[in-house]
């Protein structure tokens, strides 16, 4: 994910307000500020991955996309239930508020996307997933090493799932890129 939204896993991209309220919330936990920001950043991108699911499987009249968005509901909103589960043995505090969207910018592409139809709808939602998934790859990566024995087992669980979403992502990618050369 290489759009503005994936920059926001970036450590060095933490506004002063995040680190402070990380900092405070992590008082109480073992869980170190990498482990505690990939956790909230994982829900959050998480949550928008359901939500843009959702506007997909009403949007779209393709068949590929409609599966896959399905699919993404489906296990995002798994996926989500379970870091909900291990935020809170762990004592971190998930926003559950949408953010401004200056500072949450998947919120931006939430909007953009309810603006769109038709095959631009589905090539904007495809390629927001491939991106996203490429920066969810390599956070839970980053997760996976870290000193959090819970936070670690979770992230490197759920690799080869999110793998297999970009692996899907990209297919219908192409495949949606190639349909458009022959109209």
């Amino acid at each position: 994910m290489t759009i503005a939204y994936c920059s926001c896993n970036n450590e060095k991209n933490k506004t002063n307000t995040e680190l402070n309220n990380s900092d405070v919330l992590n008082k109480e936990t073992d869980v170190d500020d990498d482990g505690s920001f990939f956790i909230k950043n994982a829900a959050r991108n998480g949550i928008t991955e359901v939500e843009l699911g959702k506007l997909a499987q009403q949007q779209t009249q393709n068949d590929k996309i409609k599966a896959f968005s399905k699919m993404m509901v489906t296990d995002h909103t798994q996926i989500n239930n379970e870091l909900k589960k291990l935020a809170s043995q762990k004592k971190i505090l998930l926003f559950t508020m949408p953010r401004p969207p200056a500072i949450n910018h998947n919120e931006q592409y939430v909007g953009e996307m309810k603006k769109l139809s038709g095959a631009e709808f589905d090539h904007y939602y495809i390629k927001v997933m491939v991106e996203m998934h490429q920066q969810d790859i390599e956070a839970f990566k980053r997760a996976s090493r870290n000193r959090d024995p819970d936070v670690n087992k979770f992230a490197s669980k759920k690799l080869s799932l999110l793998k297999a979403h970009l692996d899907s992502a990209k297919v219908i990618y192409a495949s949606i890129n190639k349909e458009n050369l022959y109209r």
